[in-house]
């Protein structure tokens, strides 16, 4: 069965996933040309087991986690110092959207003369930015809950205005992704949208095509619906049921 996908679609040079994959993220450095990596996280991952065989096998790399959630403008410029300090050639991203972000925002900062707000993606102002100025990112999504290792920006938060500002540039977005997680995380992601009654996530995770009637009673089982939850949208868009989600047509669209 084909489903027509509608939208602007943009993609990582290389997508790996499956069990296994921090083994072999000397290799995705070395599709990207990263010799010596700036491996980042945020606090909660720093002395994980995963983190520590990742900054092992990868020769020349060095550990920044000074990222809190929801990552401020300090953490990006203590991460700038790590990497120039360092002499480093690419960054590694663990983590969610904090991790990930933070990642993300060091590396396109890395070349760069401007102050980070001039980069705000606001108009055209991504750009001012110098595209050689731009470091490679490995992105290591954690979660499969925030998509920040598909996107082309970094949230950062200016403590001065307590605004969270999005940082914008093509250029941001990882050129590997190493990843363990399937659309079953995001099942059980999902389960607290339903819980906040902001359905629009979950009755979209409903309408991937289940291939199978054990693929959906496997999704379920992590996934229960509330009593107050409705099985229809109020714009009568298909409930999520197996037999409505084996034939679906959907458009999506995204920013520039």
């Amino acid at each position: 069965m084909t489903i027509p996908m509608k939208g602007n679609w943009n993609y990582p040079t290389r997508v790996w996933s499956g069990p296994g994959r921090i083994s072999e993220l000397p290799a995705a450095c070395a599709d990207l040309g990263i010799v010596r990596p700036l491996v980042v996280t945020d606090n909660g991952l720093r002395d994980s087991q995963m983190i520590k065989r990742a900054v092992a096998s990868l020769p020349g790399a060095k550990l920044f986690a000074d990222v809190r959630g929801n990552p401020v403008a300090a953490n990006v410029e203590a991460g700038l110092k790590a990497y120039r300090g360092g002499d480093h050639d690419g960054v590694v991203a663990f983590g969610g959207g904090s991790g990930l972000d933070a990642g993300k925002v060091i590396a396109f900062m890395s070349g760069q003369t401007r102050p980070l707000w001039d980069f705000e993606d606001v108009g055209d102002w991504w750009t001012r930015a110098d595209p050689k100025g731009i470091a490679p990112v490995v992105a290591v999504p954690t979660t499969a809950g925030t998509g920040s290792e598909v996107g082309r920006a970094g949230v950062i938060l200016n403590e001065e205005t307590h605004q969270k500002k999005i940082i914008f540039h093509p250029m941001t977005m990882p050129g590997c992704i190493a990843s363990k997680h399937s659309a079953r995380r995001a099942f059980t992601r999902s389960r607290m949208v339903w819980r906040s009654k902001a359905c629009g996530s979950s009755r979209l995770i409903c309408r991937v095509p289940a291939r199978t009637a054990a693929t959906w009673k496997r999704a379920r089982a992590c996934w229960p619906r509330p009593a107050w939850a409705p099985r229809h949208s109020k714009r009568g868009s298909a409930p999520c049921t197996p037999s409505h989600i084996r034939s679906v047509r959907f458009s999506t669209r995204t920013t520039a």
